[in-house]
């Protein structure tokens, strides 16, 4: 079913097929990306109807000449969803900035990877899967139906525990180690009392201490 957006009025234009099924969420481009990849991705994050969220290229051709820019890479890392992206032939730099943005990254066993300081150098499947750029690879045959199997079981899952963990794995490397178990205790107290459908002081008081937004002792 083509994606409308909550208010139903979203259109994505010509260069971008957005269908959503059962919560996922799948966004086909060419080599492209229009500015409604940003309206969109804007849309998305704060649609609650969206529990996965799947980046793929047109037909069976390459990201080869992929074009973005920082706005489009910047809202697909942020995303509060978790983000897949199906990946085959040969992906240039851009690319791989886009693809570095996704949760995860589910690739044919015969894609490449031009890395922006490798650019004469691509990596093969193995090799990006070793270096953490991809998840998983498949033979070319299996990619469709392994990211759409992969899609499905998120979107079946708790979608705020899905939520709540992209947040902690995001916020954790900022943070020293003696906080991070403060932190992650606190989002687990907050994840249970929205599960419950109330508030949670005490885990919004240590993510505002932990953000250095009060100081409890300091005075005013």
């Amino acid at each position: 079913m083509t994606y409308l957006g909550p208010n139903g009025d979203f259109d994505s234009g010509p260069s971008l097929v957005v269908a959503i099924d059962d919560g996922v969420l799948n966004i086909t481009f060419n080599t492209i990306l229009p500015l409604a990849m940003e309206r969109l991705l804007t849309v998305v994050n704060a649609d609650d109807a969206v529990r996965v969220v799947v980046l793929r290229g047109y037909g069976t051709g390459s990201f080869g000449e992929l074009a973005t820019n920082t706005a489009q890479t910047q809202l697909s890392r942020s995303l509060s969803q978790p983000v897949l992206v199906m990946v085959h032939g040969m992906c240039n730099p851009q690319a791989v900035a886009l693809i570095e943005t996704c949760d995860i990254v589910i690739c044919a066993d015969d894609a490449t990877f031009e890395a922006p300081n490798q650019p004469n150098s691509p990596l093969n499947a193995q090799a990006a899967q070793k270096q953490g750029l991809v998840s998983i690879s498949v033979p070319a045959s299996e990619l469709e139906s392994h990211t759409d199997t992969l899609a499905r079981e998120l979107a079946n899952k708790d979608t705020l525990a899905l939520r709540f963990t992209k947040q902690t794995l995001r916020r954790v490397p900022d943070i020293p180690w003696n906080e991070v178990l403060a932190f992650t205790s606190a989002k687990q107290i907050e994840l249970k009392a929205l599960q419950a459908g109330r508030p949670s002081a005490r885990a919004s008081a240590i993510e505002s201490f932990l953000a250095g937004k009060s100081k409890p002792g300091a005075g005013a």
